[in-house]
């Protein structure tokens, strides 16, 4: 499923951000949802340019606590409310100990439990969506396990691309956005795909030598199972 076969929830004038969206069985996923999200991913675009600006680093480029902290930040500044990094009661069938779930948000009156997985992957990578697949499917397999109060459990995966040379970044990104994703569909049965790519990222190389252009970052979503 090429990408613009996803619905697009919001594409800012400029061209940085752009929200889609994917449901396959629709009826547990009201419009209503999504458009909470696109609130919190538009006031976390505001925080992540924000933190470029003092700093001079690309905020996505971190790893997971980081990463889900922004998030987290932009959740509370909408006026919504989230935790990170809780102690929560897993499966007791399964003999799991009490685990540390990485988000649970109250997002548009819809709570949600969410475990995050960050990968880096070469802005050429030909095998990026099956990796970025792959770490979504580990995620919403670890979420349901948890037993914590929320309506729905997935996983949030930051799929950071990087590169060695800069390149003709602006093909480069194009090409990365509108690469095939079907592959998340089949993880779970809603999904929201967001891809950052601001002009500050592509010109910053940092100590690895790598430079950071951008962040896809991918969330799947299924109703939380029943105990």
């Amino acid at each position: 499923m090429p990408t613009d076969e996803f619905e697009t929830l919001h594409a800012s004038p400029d061209g940085v951000l752009r929200i889609l969206s994917w449901c396959t069985d629709g009826a547990d996923f009201a419009d209503e949802r999504r458009s909470a999200w696109v609130e919190v991913f538009k006031e976390w675009r505001t925080i992540v340019d924000e933190y470029t600006d003092v700093t001079g680093d690309p905020a996505y480029w971190n790893h997971e606590i980081a990463n889900v902290s922004f998030l987290s930040a932009a959740v509370w500044r909408v006026r919504m409310v989230a935790v990170q990094e809780f102690h929560a009661p897993r499966t007791a069938d399964r003999g799991l100990p009490r685990g540390r779930a990485d988000l649970w948000a109250r997002i548009g009156g819809t709570s949600y439990l969410l475990e995050a997985k960050v990968v880096f992957l070469p802005l050429d990578s030909r095998t990026a969506v099956a990796d970025v697949a792959y770490e979504l499917t580990t995620a919403v397999a670890e979420a349901r396990d948890y037993q914590d109060t929320h309506e729905f459990c997935g996983g949030i995966v930051f799929g950071i691309p990087n590169s060695p040379r800069p390149g003709d970044f602006p093909a480069r990104i194009s090409a990365w956005r509108s690469s095939p994703r079907a592959e998340l569909t089949k993880v779970a049965p809603h999904g929201i795909v967001v891809d950052y790519f601001p002009p500050k990222g592509a010109n910053i190389l940092k100590p690895n030598n790598d430079y950071y252009p951008g962040v896809t970052i991918v969330l799947g979503f299924a109703p939380a199972p029943t105990t």
